[in-house]
């Protein structure tokens, strides 16, 4: 088998990135390209979040209640600018199916929110320190950063070593672009 087609094997198994496959059936829709780059997005926002957030925040579910609310106010614009895109490109008004499958394709902008969502709940309760937590969001959001571009690449056919450079540079890319969104306050 080749590495390629091993690669998506291994990729579209059910546990592997599950909230970025959710919902969606067709083989061709679990390579989508624009999936993947709003699942980016999604992780540069939840990280730049947190960044701002650490030390700022009124405790951890004050954190968890910004991260929500942020995620679900970039998923209700990215839907917004998404359905008049398309009714342009289609000179005319979408059908109710076609918003829908709207939202939906943007509901992976959510995917990066959970696991850090889910450590500050934790913290929240009392079952881990809040410094841990950010700590713990954070890293899980970089190494998702990771994963995307690694996967990315061995989707498209290359190989491990050159998968691996690529999930490095969108990690570090990434956490570039969230501590400058993170710091910058006008």
């Amino acid at each position: 088998m080749p590495s390629a087609e091993r690669a998506r094997e291994w990729a579209l198994r059910p546990w592997l990135f599950a909230h970025v496959l959710r919902g969606h059936h067709a083989p061709s829709r679990h390579r989508d390209g624009r999936r993947t780059a709003r699942s980016l997005y999604g992780a540069i926002i939840v990280l730049a979040v947190l960044i701002t957030a650490e030390g700022h925040a009124d405790g951890p579910f004050a954190a968890a209640v910004g991260l929500a609310v942020t995620v679900a106010v970039v998923l209700g614009m990215e839907t917004y600018a998404d359905v008049i895109g398309q009714e342009i490109a289609l000179h005319r008004p979408l059908t109710p199916a076609e918003r829908t499958e709207a939202f939906r394709s943007l509901l992976v902008v959510t995917g990066s929110a959970e696991a850090p969502l889910l450590f500050l709940v934790l913290a929240g309760v009392g079952l881990i320190s809040e410094d841990l937590a950010f700590t713990l969001a954070k890293t899980a959001t970089v190494a998702l950063l990771f994963a995307y571009g690694f996967l990315a690449r061995r989707l498209a056919g290359r190989g491990v070593r050159e998968a691996a450079r690529t999930g490095l540079t969108v990690a570090g890319i990434g956490l570039l672009l969230a501590v400058g969104k993170g710091y910058v306050h006008f």
